[in-house]
């Protein structure tokens, strides 16, 4: 083998990891936005179950959290989707 040959086959290498820490850091931000969005959705289903009050969203979970039935620790707690 000659200098060219290991040297185009370790960029190809490197190249191929760069294009695969894209594609796993793409997918990791689209997830962590889909979760960002759910989250939201969750939080708008609350705040419209509540007559869209004009309290803050930390009065506004305080709130749903005292009308649940189970014991919520705080209020993170409370828009954790399953």
């Amino acid at each position: 083998m000659d200098k060219d040959t290991i040297l185009y086959a370790l960029s190809t290498l490197a190249q191929t990891c760069a294009a695969l820490a894209a594609f796993i850091g793409a997918i990791g931000l689209y997830r962590l936005q889909s979760l960002k969005q759910r989250r939201s959705d969750i939080y708008n289903n609350i705040w419209n179950a509540y007559g869209r009050p004009t309290q803050t969203s930390d009065q506004t979970l305080g709130r749903a959290k005292e009308d649940t039935d189970v014991q919520i620790t705080d209020n993170s707690t409370l828009l954790d989707v399953p």
